[in-house]
């Protein structure tokens, strides 16, 4: 916003013509247009790769085994039945994920 108004106000102060003014005004609006378009592109980008991330971290934290600890202090990792189908569904997910696979592979 405070660049937009910045530049239009550098383009009434340059004592245009009416009509240079005029054409200055939608060339800042277009260039504008064209910097909000990219922003927006780039956030919907930044959305898809936060939400893989998410989903590929969500998933892998309910494939690993569970740690328990014994009575001596040691810990002992187990392997549920959640767990190993967990890990199972989150290979079929990334499967799934691979690009030039068809379904069948």
């Amino acid at each position: 916003e405070a660049w937009r108004l910045q530049e239009t106000q550098k383009i009434k102060e340059a004592g245009l013509a009416e009509e240079e003014r005029h054409a200055a005004l939608q060339q800042l609006l277009h260039k504008e247009t064209k910097l909000l378009q990219t922003i927006d592109r780039l956030k919907i980008a930044a959305n898809g790769e936060n939400r893989d991330v998410r989903i590929a971290h969500t998933l892998s934290d309910m494939a690993a085994p569970k740690t328990w600890e014994i009575a001596d202090g040691t810990t002992v990792e187990v392997h549920t039945p959640f767990t190993t189908r967990s890990k199972e569904l989150m290979q079929l997910y990334n499967g799934l994920r691979l690009p030039l696979l068809t379904t069948d592979e």
